[in-house]
């Protein structure tokens, strides 16, 4: 039986102090409440989660000591709280690697918009559960009802599918891309013929992903498979771009001139595409790669398939995700793409609630990059002359992207904190 971090006889002089503190604290009669109730939802927690029991008892003590003792709230309770607790602790008599992640712990416990090690997301798990039977179950904000509705689930997990067939899956696929391109007239060429090529294209690509460790002889037969399907993907990059922007603006007044621009240039490129696919013959073309199947199933054959560390991959771009960095948002987007679509294919099974949770936020994320994308165009129609704006309408356009970024920005946060939080 493994020794716990905190002897009962350690634990019984915490419980002594705090309850010395209890009757003189401003909040007593809180505090008489809560902290039992802390407490007992983090001894839970821990028994669920395999954690020290003795240890998530000992966080959930202290970690108001600050407002117990001296009646800090707010912010600089938790971090008073940690110097109060690791002084206390010390004088305990409990080892420093203990105390240290003691008060780690209480130190962040308050931040419960963010993940953090094991013991903290244990006390705020608790501190949140705490709150909510306070409140008659209703949590304090979306946040910590986040936290009270996973607290005791298993974090998300994945499931390859069974008797998996590339060989069967990636001539469909093809196929499907072929199916697109075998397009009559300009008028075939429409935003949803745009959107459902690039999802076929996509598809191919997380499958060959899939099985992409790197080495010459399956990156070389991967690399002859994609090539053609990404030149497609770039030459349908300037017609869904410009769709995008297009749907953007619907509904915002005084831009006639460049909806009027949008329009003709989806035009021009509706035909532009047709005459290339027609005249490159891009339907032979991905068609030809039918050869190139047998070698990509023979120069995997006997290898497993690498999707524990694909997820792995992407479970760290999401943990290491902040709001405020555009580029840790973009390596989870293009991480979650591919499981988004490996998902769609049915090789990849999660909880039914975590696929939907997956989906969105990837739905969001897309479209967090589609705005980026659209003020980018916009600013190099602007530079190269092909689009005049009048002050006023540069005034109309920032006002429009500031302000749907400041709608999507809330859901968009909370959703990657729920992704976060399956993760842990």
């Amino acid at each position: 039986m493994t020794q716990s971090a905190v002897s009962p006889e350690q634990l019984r002089v915490i419980r002594g102090e705090i309850a010395r503190l209890l009757p003189d604290s401003v909040y007593t009669l809180y505090d008489t409440f809560h902290i039992p109730g802390v407490e007992r939802h983090a001894k839970a927690l821990a028994e669920s989660r395999g954690l020290d029991v003795s240890l998530a008892q000992t966080i959930a003590l202290l970690h108001d000591y600050a407002r117990i003792q001296y009646g800090i709230i707010g912010k600089p309770h938790a971090l008073t709280g940690a110097k109060l607790s690791r002084k206390f602790l010390q004088e305990v008599g409990l080892k420093m690697a203990t105390i240290d992640l003691i008060t780690n712990a209480i130190a962040v416990h308050n931040q419960k918009k963010k993940v953090h090690g094991y013991y903290a997301e244990l006390i705020k798990d608790a501190d949140a559960l705490a709150h909510r039977d306070e409140a008659n179950g209703i949590p304090e904000d979306v946040y910590e009802a986040l936290r009270c509705q996973w607290a005791f689930e298993p974090p998300a997990s994945f499931q390859v599918a069974e008797d998996l067939q590339p060989q069967k899956i990636l001539q469909a696929l093809l196929d499907a891309v072929a199916d697109q391109l075998q397009v009559q007239t300009p008028d075939d060429i429409t935003a949803d013929w745009v959107h459902d090529t690039r999802v076929h294209i996509r598809k191919v690509r997380s499958l060959l992903w899939l099985y992409d460790d790197g080495q010459t002889r399956v990156s070389q037969t991967l690399a002859a498979i994609e090539k053609p399907l990404k030149k497609i993907f770039r030459h349908l990059e300037v017609s869904r771009e410009s769709y995008i922007l297009l749907q953007s603006l619907q509904g915002v007044k005084g831009l006639k001139a460049l909806k009027k621009y949008l329009e003709d240039l989806l035009e021009s490129e509706r035909i532009r595409l047709y005459q290339w696919i027609k005249r490159t013959g891009q339907r032979d073309r991905v068609g030809d790669l039918e050869p190139l199947v047998a070698p990509f199933i023979k120069a995997i054959e006997g290898r497993p398939i690498l999707l524990e560390d694909k997820f792995d991959d992407y479970t760290g771009a999401v943990a290491a995700s902040d709001i405020k960095d555009v580029d840790s948002l973009h390596r989870v987007r293009i991480a979650g793409k591919r499981i988004k679509y490996l998902t769609a294919l049915g090789l990849l099974t999660l909880g039914e609630e975590d696929t939907l949770l997956i989906r969105t936020l990837h739905d969001q994320l897309g479209t967090w990059h589609d705005r980026e994308v659209n003020k980018a165009l916009i600013e190099d129609l602007v530079d190269s002359g092909k689009l005049t704006l009048s002050e006023k309408q540069g005034i109309k356009l920032d006002h429009h992207f500031v302000q749907w970024k400041k709608k999507e920005r809330k859901d968009l946060r909370t959703n990657l904190f729920h992704l976060k939080l399956r993760f842990r």
